[in-house]
């Protein structure tokens, strides 16, 4: 018999899940026979098998699942019935019921396998599949009540399977949507059929949300959540060898073509303010800003120098002609 600390191993490591489409969500009962999950089973221990490791998870998980009977309806009716008088005030299990929690779930530790088998596209598939489904399979088993009349089977169905759909759409999107955003998407799209079949086109989206309750602006929000995402690094469709983010232009960079042209401008500027004497050179720049925060006038410039304001206007007409003296003189960087 399983113990506890065995149940929890039972939730594989994790790995890398393509994203697969959720065609295959099946839409009639999804009770299956005794039968038929060993066949399942059986099924996936063939279809992922792969050359033997030191520990192979997925093989000895199969092995449980295949190799356990499946519950009779009387033994459901025991363990069910052990389990529920076993349960505490604060939801732990006696010792006696702990046992029977475990024998139940490894009992039908194949029909996590039923289901994963659908969604699953190759080995890491299924191990990430088979380890959310046992949160759903151990969820049933302490919600079981076998009072009801109702085959685990049956009642364990939605609870593996909206564990593993969860897992399929989680792995689909770059950032993880709530579950009842989920199920409001679901509903959008159900009302959105209705509606076309009633009104024989496309409904608008203040239809579906009058037909749903819901403001219009909920449900535009809803619909861009469904955008998938576009990876930058994704490689290009043409043969043009640019990716999107070799594509993508920032309109806050700097052109590095106008930032060289200035940078060469600063460096023949700075080297023909060089020929200037200090005070003429001091004088150009307060008038321009160059190194301060505004542009100084005449008569600030002549208080800072102890000179009248027409003996400051003289000095930078002096200056400028220095200036243009010098650069007819050298070819322009």
């Amino acid at each position: 018999m399983i113990q506890t600390q065995l149940l929890q191993d039972l939730r594989l490591p994790t790995s890398t899940l393509p994203a697969p489409t959720l065609d295959r969500l099946p839409n009639q009962d999804t009770t299956a026979d005794s039968s038929t999950l060993s066949e399942f089973a059986a099924l996936a221990a063939q279809a992922f098998a792969e050359e033997p490791t030191e520990f192979d998870g997925l093989g000895d998980y199969l092995r449980r699942a295949c190799h356990r009977d499946k519950l009779e309806p009387a033994e459901e009716t025991a363990l069910g019935r052990a389990l529920r008088a076993g349960r505490r005030a604060d939801g732990s299990f006696t010792p006696a019921a702990r046992l029977a929690h475990d024998e139940f779930v490894e009992r039908n530790l194949r029909l996590v396998v039923y289901f994963a088998k659908r969604f699953a596209r190759s080995r890491d598939d299924l191990l990430d599949l088979i380890s959310a489904g046992n949160l759903g399979l151990m969820t049933a088993t302490q919600k079981f009540d076998p009072e009801r009349g109702i085959r685990f089977s049956t009642f364990a169905a939605w609870d593996i399977h909206s564990q593993i759909v969860a897992e399929v759409r989680q792995r689909q999107r770059p950032v993880h949507l709530p579950r009842n955003l989920h199920e409001q998407l679901t509903a959008a799209r159900r009302a959105e059929a209705e509606l076309t079949q009633k009104l024989g086109r496309e409904p608008t989206e203040t239809e579906v949300s009058l037909e749903l309750g819901w403001a219009p602006d909920h449900l535009t929000g809803l619909r861009r959540l469904t955008q998938a995402g576009v990876s930058l690094d994704a490689p290009p469709e043409n043969d043009g060898g640019l990716t999107l983010a070799d594509r993508l232009k920032d309109e806050t960079a700097t052109d590095p073509a106008h930032a060289a042209e200035r940078s060469d401008r600063a460096t023949f500027a700075r080297a023909l303010l060089d020929h200037l004497d200090g005070r003429e050179r001091r004088i150009l720049c307060l008038r321009h800003g160059i190194g301060t925060d505004h542009e100084w006038t005449l008569e600030e410039i002549g208080a800072a120098l102890g000179v009248t304001r027409e003996r400051v206007r003289q000095l930078e007409g002096i200056a400028l002609q220095k200036l243009r003296t010098e650069a007819a003189a050298r070819p322009a960087a």
